[in-house]
């Protein structure tokens, strides 16, 4: 397949995925009421307004707080775009915003200023927030793929040419660190040496548990040797600010580019919002900008039909307005360039890598962290800034979502990854694991990573009981446990397992309760069911717990897991998790023990399965759900 052949085929599937949502956002959620939507995590209702300041590029940025039932699995990300509801008198208005700050029950919104009116927002029971259709991320990415395709550049004709050409090889120098990083093992400091050999393009392949994360900010250090500055970039903003702060951690002088998850308010701090805000000039940019905003509305007010003085007055008005913002901007603009020029490390998500406000700037390398969920497509937006690609991830582990069919026929779920690491003759690959013991780590060793897993050996023998195996399966088998299907989602859930899992988790609340632990799922209405079976039941969960799918637990740790599987049905059909990437992620989450519940006999339909059920029997790991149908939570 040629370069171009490729990038039009990924065009049309980034397209087709866009049709895709736009349908789904004009079906579903026109046919939902507020109720509805809230109920299955598409908006926030009702809500209430808590502050609101103006930030850069004239945009105010409004908190907001849910004052209803938490509930949904929460569709909600930042960056994505949302409409607020606003209810005047009765009157209902509607504003559209990005989200750029997000916790379980405050949202923080941008909006432009000249559409809203910070001293007067609505305190009416009714106001809502709710997702919308948001194209930007595909016009994004489309125009990338079609600047690729033309871009003859000598850098992105070489990428270009590895990427798409299967006979295309590149030579990896022996390059020599220069500096000690003392506190990586020798895999990851091979990985930092092979990468920066790499001329081109180079893979780090980071299993779980096994300090990607640790290495990358090595091979940032190393990068700053040499270079005036790196970009960093992943497909999600957690990922990125997870990078954020880690850079920080290691003293590097980060800027953190567009919307911010606040895992921690040091990665506040780097955000170029909270720079420029924090600069001395920026109360004179406000004063500004709120001065021309109230000589607009005065001129505003001047009615049309007046004489010659009046439209002078008038004009005179708009010219002083559009002057003081023109004096604000100038400012904000020479802040903004200072703010990125002094940073040696720009961390972003792969669509924000398009900012206007990077054209100015040169790289030379680009990191992209958990490569194997990226698309293609996002990736060649900030492959477009760069001279040298390193990817970093596991495509053992899940790939990005991709919801329409014809999108994943033209390709959009392989990632760059599942392209190149067949075919590297030379990648770097990160072996020790310092996160499961040698019983947790066992199985997903065995059958995802050949083997090649070693635990770090103070960890290897770190259990929750000597007396209790690693790797524990509760068989429902024979007890009646079927799924059920909502029919508002579609989703699938499982009350029995449920009952199973809360009553096995009392029952060891003694030697939980010090201990970190997840509830974990393949559906996100076995979550929405587990979150209410908790809170309807006044149940008290020991120690530090969180529930969550599968798909949004990746990247995360417990001590103690316990995975749902869900599916139970005469047919024995197992749908998505026969996805080999997701079992792999849910059985690479726990660092003391996990615990899996499921059907054996729709279960051992799939060879996998059967094996691991197996693999419980052999390390006497297995008991039947019947131990625990009667027991007294």
């Amino acid at each position: 397949m040629t370069n171009d052949t490729r990038l039009t085929q990924l065009w049309e599937a980034v397209e087709a995925e866009r049709i895709e949502e736009e349908q789904f956002y004009a079906g579903f959620m026109e046919a939902k009421t507020l109720k509805e939507k809230a109920e299955t995590g598409y908006a926030w209702y009702p809500i209430q307004f808590t502050s609101s300041q103006h930030t850069i590029n004239d945009y105010l940025e409004v908190k907001i707080e849910r004052t209803g039932e938490i509930s949904g699995s929460g569709k909600f990300r930042e960056g994505s775009g949302v409409q607020l509801i606003l209810v005047r008198s009765g009157e209902k208005e509607t504003l559209r915003g990005t989200i750029s700050r997000l916790t379980k029950k405050q949202m923080w919104l941008l909006c432009k200023s000249d559409d809203i009116d910070d001293l007067d927002l609505p305190l009416s029971s009714a106001n809502a927030v709710e997702l919308i259709y948001d194209e930007r991320p595909y016009l994004i990415m489309k125009e990338a793929l079609t600047q690729v395709k033309s871009n003859q550049k000598e850098a992105i004709v070489k990428l270009k040419k590895f990427i798409y050409d299967k006979d295309a090889r590149q030579k990896v120098d022996d390059y020599q660190l220069q500096l000690t990083h003392d506190s990586l093992n020798e895999g990851q400091r091979a990985a930092i040496a092979y990468a920066m050999g790499s001329a081109a393009m180079g893979v780090i392949h980071g299993p779980p548990g096994t300090g990607k994360t640790t290495t990358l900010i090595g091979l940032i250090q190393e990068v700053l040797s040499h270079e005036v500055r790196v970009l960093v970039c992943a497909s999600s903003n957690h990922a990125v600010d997870l990078l954020a702060a880690k850079c920080l951690d290691a003293g590097l002088s980060t800027l953190r580019l567009g919307n911010v998850s606040r895992i921690s308010e040091k990665v506040m701090e780097a955000s170029l919002n909270e720079k420029v805000r924090n600069n001395k000039n920026w109360p004179q940019i406000k004063k500004w900008r709120i001065e021309a905003d109230e000589i607009r509305k005065k001129a505003a007010k001047l009615k049309r039909a007046f004489g010659k003085e009046e439209r002078e007055q008038r004009r005179l008005l708009f010219q002083e307005a559009k002057q003081t913002l023109k004096y604000a901007e100038s400012i904000e603009s020479d802040l903004i360039h200072q703010e990125l020029t002094s940073a040696r490390v720009i961390v972003t998500t792969l669509i924000s890598s398009s900012s206007s406000y990077l054209d100015r700037l040169n790289f030379e390398t680009l990191i992209i962290d958990e490569a194997s969920q990226a698309t293609e497509p996002e990736c060649w937006v900030a492959i477009l800034r760069a001279k040298r690609v390193i990817l970093a991830g596991d495509h053992k582990q899940l790939p990005p979502t991709v919801k329409s069919e014809t999108a994943q026929s033209k390709g959009l779920s392989t990632t760059l990854l599942d392209v190149l690491i067949p075919r590297l003759t030379q990648l770097g690959y990160l072996s020790m694991q310092y996160r499961m013991n040698l019983e947790v780590l066992a199985f997903p060793n065995l059958h995802f990573y050949d083997h090649t897993l070693v635990a770090f050996p103070m960890i290897a023998h770190r259990k929750l009981d000597d007396q209790m195996p690693g790797v524990i399966f509760i068989d429902t088998a024979g007890t009646g446990f079927e799924e059920c299907r909502d029919e508002t989602t579609r989703s699938i859930y499982n009350p029995g397992e449920v009952d199973i899992i809360i009553k096995h988790i009392m029952h060891r609340n003694e030697l939980l309760k010090n201990k970190e632990l997840a509830i974990i799922s393949p559906y996100a209405e076995q979550v929405r069911f587990i979150h209410e079976f908790i809170k309807s039941n006044d149940i008290e969960i020991p120690g530090e717990w969180e529930c969550d799918t599968i798909d949004g637990f990746q990247g995360q740790e417990k001590d103690v897991v316990y995975i749902s599987l869900v599916r139970s049905n005469e047919n024995n059909e197992l749908g998505f998790i026969t996805d080999m990437r997701r079992l792999n992620v849910a059985l690479t989450r726990a660092r003391m023990q996990t615990i899996i519940v499921g059907d054996s006999i729709t279960l051992s339909k799939h060879p996998v399965y059967a094996d691991l059920i197996r693999h419980a029997e052999k390390y006497e790991g297995y008991s039947s759900a019947w131990e625990w149908i009667h027991f007294d939570a």
